[in-house]
């Protein structure tokens, strides 16, 4: 046998006896990026892998939530293939696509990224722009009375003309001190036989300023209406901790309460209009 054949021979006996394997490049799994975290008041429908979307593009979902405090931090991962540039003002909204709850992220301005993402801000109904006051018209003499003709002689009245009352003054009311404003409105998830279709939440702040205290009365006693006077169809969910009873408000003082309402299928009405009851103590 040759020589080279015999080494040849010998080397693969060793491998067989040894177990020799070809070394093989091993793969390291990538760390997928993820996004600052963000930070909510509350989460409702928001649970690892809720979609986040930004510009109507899905670039990622979340990991995790977790309630700390009062906050709820929630961090989201990105897509393999999804650099977005965060700047100044970068926030994120809780949204509806269909029946799936969604982030979608505001990107915001510049390429200076926030520490952290939270809540975008509520659109506020346009200012009115000011109109000019109106100007008065000079003062024109006034005309001099012309003389009453004399009356004509004739028979006595058998009654005295009667006279017409005085109006008496207005008195003022505890509710004319009374105020309310819309604070936000924000998206509800659907709640089965309470909220099937979901809706929104407004928090509206009640504020007195008078002398005295007054009692403002339950919400079944209110009214509410969108910018356009549409009635809004409030909801009651058991343990959502919504405005439900009477409530006091003590001389300059304010309280705030939520209040949710059905989804009509149009887009996020803004609270304008409130017709509530009050008593004066």
């Amino acid at each position: 046998m040759p020589t080279r054949i015999l080494q040849a021979a010998l080397v693969l006996a060793g491998c067989l006896a040894c177990g020799c394997r070809s070394a093989a490049p091993q793969e390291t799994a990538s760390t997928p990026a993820v996004l600052p975290t963000i930070v909510l008041d509350e989460a409702p429908g928001i649970s690892a892998g809720t979609p986040v979307i930004a510009r109507g593009v899905a670039i990622g979902s979340v990991a995790s939530t977790k309630l700390e405090q009062q906050r709820v931090l929630v961090v989201a991962e990105l897509d393999a293939g999804h650099t977005p540039t965060l700047g100044a003002g970068a926030c994120v909204r809780v949204g509806h696509q269909g029946d799936t709850v969604v982030l979608e992220l505001e990107l915001g301005e510049g390429e200076v990224a926030p520490p952290q993402l939270e809540r975008c801000a509520a659109a506020q109904p346009p200012t009115p722009e000011p109109q000019p006051e109106p100007v008065d018209p000079e003062p024109q003499p006034e005309p001099e009375p012309e003389p009453e003709p004399e009356p004509e002689p004739g028979p006595a009245p058998t009654s005295g003309a009667a006279s017409k009352p005085k109006p008496k003054p207005q008195k003022r009311s505890c509710g004319d001190d009374l105020s309310f404003s819309t604070l936000d409105v924000i998206d509800v998830s659907a709640v089965p036989l309470h909220l099937p279709n979901g809706g929104w939440r407004a928090k509206i702040r009640f504020t007195n300023d008078g002398n005295g205290f007054v009692e403002i009365g339950s919400v079944a006693t209110a009214a509410f209406m969108d910018e356009s006077g549409a009635a809004l169809d409030v909801a009651s969910l058991p343990g959502s901790g919504d405005w439900f009873m009477p409530f006091e408000l003590p001389p300059h003082s304010n309280k705030q309460v939520k209040v949710t309402f059905h989804h009509d299928g149009g887009p996020k009405p803004w609270v304008d209009r409130i017709k509530y009851s009050w008593i004066c103590d």
